[in-house]
């Protein structure tokens, strides 16, 4: 018994170092939400990452799978390159025109994730976009 209420105090000790660097002041005094960074809360770390190409035909909806095997639901942002510029925007993105529509959004599980792709025009073209997607692999504490 004595030996678990000194495990007790033990951690409850440790529990009060960690990592802070506040972002101005005494980094002992400031609040949480004036830290740059505090070990006290989950963080993203690391990422799987990747990009690639699709080619969309008019008025179809393409998926690219990408395959985590992480057991969980991640966080994940996707980039996509909608008008070919090397200019990246965040998914979801729904753009609407008189002569052109498009859609890109993203869905995940725990084993997957899922680019999502579609596009309507007037003229039947098939658009090709460039897509970047970031996998944070930190299951965090929602």
């Amino acid at each position: 018994m004595l030996l678990v209420k000194i495990i007790k105090i033990i951690l409850k000790i440790m529990g009060d170092y960690g990592l802070r660097i506040s972002q101005t002041g005494d980094v002992k005094t400031v609040s949480d939400l004036d830290c740059a960074v505090t070990s006290k809360y989950s963080n993203l770390k690391g990422s799987l990452s990747g990009s690639g190409s699709k080619s969309i035909p008019n008025d179809t909806v393409q998926t690219v799978t990408i395959a985590h095997g992480l057991g969980y639901i991640p966080f994940v942002r996707v980039f996509i390159d909608v008008a070919q510029d090397g200019n990246f925007v965040t998914a979801p993105i729904f753009l609407l025109s008189m002569i052109d529509q498009q859609s890109y959004w993203v869905a995940t599980d725990s084993t997957n994730v899922y680019i999502k792709f579609w596009q309507g025009n007037d003229f039947g073209d098939t658009y090709t976009v460039d897509y970047k997607y970031f996998i944070f692999i930190d299951k965090v504490k929602l």
